[in-house]
């Protein structure tokens, strides 16, 4: 409603500012890495606190003296929605330490039931799960980020595997089935390059294939309708017409 695009405006004006001159993840601009967050979040129609919790949540990072303001300007839901993001940012810092797996059957399952425990630990902390879910919008925006920009080097690499392992099944385990596809797609394209490329391309062969089939078929089909002497509906006439 106009409420709430009131406030949404409201907080960028808040945050323009702040966020001027400011880069996150590869350079990307602290502002144009918000405003993916907020869009994505609002593509899943979530409210407006969600929404303000997206777009603010690097403000503390960025102008710590400013973090009351939140609360004062913007309400205590949004407020907590942002201290909640900022709690599962610091609890990346222990899943760094789990990128490199030993070699050996325990060593891996050790890993897995680490991987596991920093999910139940992610969830524990997110006591709402809107929290949850600006955090994963916030990786999907990084990830769309580095697919933007070409980029392909170990950083990139890690923050992929990072998101196979803990924030893809975060996203299945909360049915968000449309962040769960991206986030998946997107690391695959990262972790295994040369195989996402040839998946690439055989389903873009199937694609024009199809299309061509299709065409086919539908010359066909007409031909065979003029032959019979029957015209096509008037309603698809009109579509062709258009």
């Amino acid at each position: 409603g106009e409420q709430d695009c009131a406030r949404m405006q409201d907080a960028l004006d808040f945050v323009t500012p702040v966020y001027q001159g400011k880069c996150v993840m590869a350079q990307q601009s602290t502002m144009a890495f918000s405003l993916g967050v907020a869009t994505i979040l609002s593509s899943l129609t979530s409210d407006v606190e969600t929404r303000l919790a997206g777009l603010l949540f690097e403000v503390p990072t960025n102008a710590p003296h400013l973090t009351a303001e939140i609360e004062i300007r913007f309400g205590k839901d949004v407020f907590d929605l942002v201290d909640g993001v900022h709690k599962l940012i610091r609890l990346r810092e222990l899943t760094v330490g789990q990128q490199e797996v030993g070699r050996g059957k325990n060593a891996a399952q050790q890993a897995l039931a680490q991987i596991e425990t920093l999910r139940k630990m992610l969830l524990a902390m997110a006591t709402d799960m809107r929290v949850v879910l600006v955090r994963l919008a916030s990786r999907l925006t990084v990830l769309r980020y580095f697919a933007e920009m070409k980029l392909q080097n170990q950083m990139v690499h890690d923050y992929a595997r990072e998101t196979l392992e803990l924030y893809t099944p975060l996203a299945n385990r909360l049915g968000i089935g449309q962040l769960k596809w991206e986030l998946e797609d997107l690391s695959f394209r990262f972790t295994e390059p040369e195989a996402y490329k040839r998946i690439a391309k055989m389903l873009e062969e199937k694609r024009v294939s199809r299309e061509t089939f299709v065409e086919s078929a539908i010359k066909r089909l007409k031909s065979e309708l003029d032959a019979a002497g029957i015209e096509e509906p008037a309603g698809e006439q009109q579509d062709q017409d258009e």
